[in-house]
């Protein structure tokens, strides 16, 4: 119970109204609500897991992660030792498969239990850009079965026959993320191989992955604009397929573009990246729109904090990259996508970080550094001059001045140090919940 009270607390706390709870604001009671939910499990017997010890960690764990983001070693410890105690508790047997004296109903919820704690873990790993631990267990538990809450419960003998794929159950996100998690999975483990695989591995993953995500019905798929009669429960969700998507796939390609652009084979990997860097601006300019004050997640501002902003600033230098190559002949490096439309993306990107509320100071350099990149392609207006006039002059200078004097000295410092932003793996690398 106070892990959910923490989980609930901070979505209060992100869209900045008053804590229902008037005895305290929403961070006394956050300190408050965890203390007691990690006494609690304390005093539970933590070794030894009970009926909700696992679920009560999973709630701590994203808790966690967003209330301590600057710490993704402690979260990668916290989902590392849940996982294996989700072991000791045979999470990673299906009900099914194993003799026990567990109820349809028990077995059931185990399973959404199990797929969920896996991609906790995964993005738990992916914060640290240290190694998961999930994709190397031998597991043979089956997925959610798509039923209605409604269908079954404690007391059910047998289980329902799965509901159609077009009905939208609790259990269908989880069911179609499963698909392209898996392959997000074994793409994660190969990035922290030692050795080089070979290039037709790399070809392998990205049709297995693209084949995954096809296969989602339209109805999970994220469209070209937001609706505000959509519901916002089903916006998150389609956001985060398509992030995990194009994340995955940027994982996939980016190590190749550090390689001379002579190097044979590669080529399709470094136009995927290009392709792949555009639909990650165009989804940072719908996040920052759906955000906004009046847009339909408005009330979801929490979810910001648990999302990474590093592949949006890799995606705008290897935009610009791009398109700094293709200067002298005016041509586009992406064939749907015209130059001018390349420049476009950069700019509303860099409006995306000028207009986001309380910047960090990550948020603050990556807004310079597309600031600078458009002064160097030679298409900054007025209004953006006027933008930057007015940045946090923390760097000493008025960084409208200080860009015109410094544009081209630190756009060529970008460009060396682009290669090693673009294969070393992030510590804020990580997927939306």
């Amino acid at each position: 119970m106070y892990a959910i009270l923490v989980t609930a607390s901070l979505s209060v706390l992100a869209t900045g109204e008053p804590h229902p709870d008037v005895r305290s604001d929403s961070r006394d009671a956050i300190h408050f609500y965890r203390r007691c939910s990690q006494q609690g499990l304390i005093l539970s017997g933590l070794t030894k897991p009970g009926n909700y010890t696992i679920q009560t960690l999973i709630l701590n764990i994203e808790a966690e992660f967003i209330w301590n983001k600057g710490d993704p070693v402690q979260f990668y410890l916290m989902a590392g030792t849940t996982m294996r105690l989700a072991l000791q508790a045979g999470l990673h047997r299906d009900a099914t498969k194993v003799q026990s004296k567990l109820t349809p109903f028990q077995g059931e919820m185990r399973r959404r239990t199990w797929t969920h704690l896996l991609q906790v873990e995964l993005l738990a790993s992916l914060q640290a850009a240290l190694p998961p631990l999930g994709p190397t267990i031998d597991s043979d538990t089956l997925p959610a079965t798509n039923l209605l809450d409604a269908d079954f419960g404690p007391d059910t003998t047998m289980l329902p026959p799965p509901r159609p794929i077009s009905e939208v159950t609790p259990c269908s996100y989880g069911t179609f993320k499963r698909g392209v998690f898996l392959i997000t999975s074994k793409i994660v483990l190969l990035h922290h191989r030692l050795e080089v695989p070979k290039y037709q591995v790399i070809k392998d993953l990205d049709a297995q992955l693209i084949s995954a995500y096809n296969q989602i019905p339209a109805h999970f798929l994220l469209q070209l604009r937001l609706l505000v009669t959509d519901n916002p429960d089903m916006m998150i969700k389609r956001l985060s397929l398509a992030l995990m998507f194009h994340r995955s796939r940027f994982m996939l390609h980016r190590k190749y573009l550090s390689l001379p652009s002579t190097t044979d084979g590669y080529e399709q990997s470094k136009q995927a990246s290009i392709e792949i860097s555009v639909e990650i601006l165009r989804l940072q300019a719908l996040l920052h729109e759906a955000f906004m004050p009046g847009g339909p997640l408005v009330r979801d501002r929490w979810l910001l904090s648990a999302l990474s902003m590093q592949e949006f600033l890799t995606a705008g230098m290897i935009i610009y990259q791009a398109v700094d190559q293709h200067e002298a002949t005016d041509t586009s490096p992406v064939p749907f996508v015209s130059r001018i439309e390349l420049i476009k993306l950069l700019e509303t990107s860099h409006t995306v970080w000028m207009q986001t509320d309380n910047m960090s100071a990550e948020m603050q350099k990556a807004a310079k550094l597309i600031g600078l990149l458009l002064i160097k392609i030679g298409q900054s207006d007025s209004t953006r001059s006027d933008q930057m006039q007015n940045f946090p002059s923390i760097f000493g200078k008025k960084v409208s001045r200080w860009c015109r004097n410094n544009a081209d000295q630190h756009t060529r410092r970008a460009s060396k140090c682009f290669c090693t932003i673009s294969t070393t793996p992030s510590t804020n690398s990580g997927y939306e919940l």
